[in-house]
């Protein structure tokens, strides 16, 4: 008698254990995808982030080369600079006042 009723007990108590394998199986999953919706959301707010830096970044470049260097002021003290000319092209006087001559001619309005 005390065997059946412990056999009773048992054939009891396992849907409630099975059920509550299914109950925490289903707990551990719901944890699972939380997990993994968090480490997605970490990773678009990173990249966000990454992108935001490189903006900024450009931005700052873009603004640097906009910046005209500041140059020295020549002491007025001192001598004058002196360029070289040899880097310079040099036209004959007569040339340039050819050249000059058949460019005001092109230039002339059409009669």
């Amino acid at each position: 008698m005390h065997i059946l009723l412990l056999i009773a007990m048992l054939l009891a108590a396992a849907p409630a254990a099975a059920q509550d394998a299914v109950g925490r199986e289903a707990e551990l999953r719901m944890q699972l995808e939380l997990f993994r919706m968090r480490d997605i959301e970490q990773s678009n707010r990173l990249l966000a982030l990454e992108a935001q830096v490189r903006t900024e970044q450009a931005i700052r470049q873009v603004e640097a080369q906009r910046i005209s260097p500041v140059l020295p002021e020549p002491d007025p003290r001192g001598p004058p600079s002196r360029v070289g000319a040899g880097g310079f092209v040099s036209i004959p006087d007569d040339r340039l006042a050819a050249s000059n001559a058949r460019v005001r001619e092109a230039s002339k309005p059409a009669r």
